[in-house]
C-alpha cells in the first residue's frame, strides 16, 4: 500500500515538475514591419505587435495576437484626363489585426521553435487624394476616407531565444492574405514568460 502512494506521488511530483518546465503563459510584445499590396505597387508600413500565449501543452498552446501597421504610401497614375492633364491618386493606408488560433511549439535548452496558424480579422482605413498636373477640364481635386473589414488568416513561424529564465526574444513571420493579396508581416521583440 506505502509502495503504490509512493509511486502514485512520485508520478504526481514528475508531472507537477514537467508542467513547471513550460511558462503557463507567454507575453509577446514589440516592432512589427509590413509589405503590403496598395495601389499598382507594394508599400511599407511600420507598427507594433502583441499576443499572449496560454501553454495549454508543453508543444502546444493558445495565442490571442493583435497588431497595428501604420504609414502605407502610394501613388498611381489614372489615364489623361480631358484636356490633356495628368491625374495622380495617393493613398494613405493603416490596419489592424485582431486573430487568434493555436501555436505549435518545439523547445530544446534555450530555443524554442514555432508555427501558428491564426484568424480573426483585419481592419484598414485609407485616405485617397487626387490631384491633377496640367489642364483638367473639369477635374475636382479632393480626398476620400475609406475603410473596411476584412476576415483573414495568418500562418506564420518564428523562434524565441531564452536569455534569461522568464525573459526571451522573438523573431516571426506571418503571411497576412487580404483579399486577392499576399501580404508580410515581420515582428521582433521581447517574451516575458509567466508561471515558469
Amino acid at each position: 500500500m506505502r509502495a503504490s502512494l509512493l509511486v502514485c506521488g512520485l508520478l504526481c511530483m514528475t508531472g507537477v515538475a514537467a508542467g513547471q518546465s513550460v511558462p503557463r503563459a507567454e507575453i509577446f510584445g514589440g516592432y512589427s514591419y509590413g509589405n503590403f499590396a496598395e495601389l499598382s505597387s507594394r508599400s511599407n508600413f511600420s507598427g507594433w505587435n502583441g499576443s499572449v500565449e496560454v501553454n495549454v501543452y508543453r508543444w502546444f498552446g493558445l495565442v490571442t495576437d493583435l497588431g497595428g501597421l501604420y504609414g502605407g504610401h502610394a501613388t498611381a497614375s489614372l489615364p489623361p484626363f480631358p484636356g490633356g492633364g495628368s491625374v495622380t491618386e495617393t493613398s494613405h493606408l493603416k490596419f489592424h489585426t485582431f486573430l487568434f488560433g493555436p501555436q505549435f511549439s518545439y523547445r530544446h535548452g534555450r530555443m524554442s521553435l514555432f508555427a501558428h496558424l491564426l484568424i480573426g480579422e483585419a481592419r484598414g482605413s485609407e485616405t485617397y487624394s487626387l490631384a491633377c498636373v496640367g489642364a483638367c477640364t473639369g477635374f475636382i481635386p479632393g480626398t476620400a476616407n475609406f475603410a473596411a473589414i476584412s476576415g483573414t488568416a495568418a500562418p506564420g513561424v518564428g523562434f524565441d531565444y531564452a536569455f534569461r529564465k522568464k525573459l526571451a526574444w522573438r523573431t516571426q513571420a506571418d503571411y497576412l492574405p487580404l483579399g486577392t493579396t499576399s501580404n508580410l508581416r515581420v515582428s521582433t521583440g521581447l517574451v516575458f514568460r509567466v508561471g515558469k
